[in-house]
């Protein structure tokens, strides 16, 4: 059998990537996105993680960007309508902004799913990283729909972007930041 891919390294990559050094104002930690948002680790003994409000991480609030109205106004964006239904499918549905004019609606993979492409390497994806990437933003992405052949008409870095972020939002967290979470009760 052929060797699998390395997700540690992508995934500490993408931690890297997201962690753009933003400081939380309250204490002066690093502020780190999560899929809810931008929360600050606050070193503070038997302090919880909490959640860093748009104005104070600089990050667009629901009042200075509505997602839904901007992606209304993308030819062929999916209604309010198929986006419960995604919710009532799959739980949690994310929308990752490229631009004002391209946007990505996707979905956390489950566990049975991560284990489904663990599995297919069989068929080549353990040896080639870019080809497990395509094959997991594939499966995870909801909207638009996408193909090989588009996939590669797309800029170079929106792959492995799209690749950082849903495993990011399925919990494949370095480990690094997984203990940047860890609280002392």
């Amino acid at each position: 059998m052929s060797e699998k891919v390395d997700v540690s390294q992508l995934v500490a990559d993408g931690d890297a990537m997201r962690n753009n050094n933003e400081v939380c104002p309250k204490c002066g930690a690093l502020i780190v996105m999560t899929p809810d948002g931008p929360v600050c680790n606050c070193p503070s003994a038997g302090e919880a993680a909490e959640p860093v409000s748009a104005a104070e991480s600089g990050a667009p609030g629901e009042e200075q960007v509505d997602m839904l109205s901007l992606l209304a106004q993308i030819p062929g964006a999916p209604s309010q309508q198929q986006i419960n239904a995604w919710k009532q499918q799959f739980g949690k549905v994310y929308v990752f902004p490229v631009d004002m004019k391209e946007m990505y609606i996707w979905r956390p993979l489950r566990r049975r799913e991560w284990q489904a492409i663990q599995a297919a390497g069989s068929d080549g994806l353990a040896n080639d990283e870019a080809k497990f990437q395509e094959h997991v933003v594939l499966k995870a992405i909801l909207w638009p729909q996408l193909d090989p052949v588009q996939l590669s008409l797309v800029r170079a870095g929106l792959i492995p972007t799209l690749f950082g972020v849903i495993m990011h939002g399925s919990y494949f967290f370095s480990p690094d930041f997984a203990l940047s979470l860890v609280r002392e009760l």
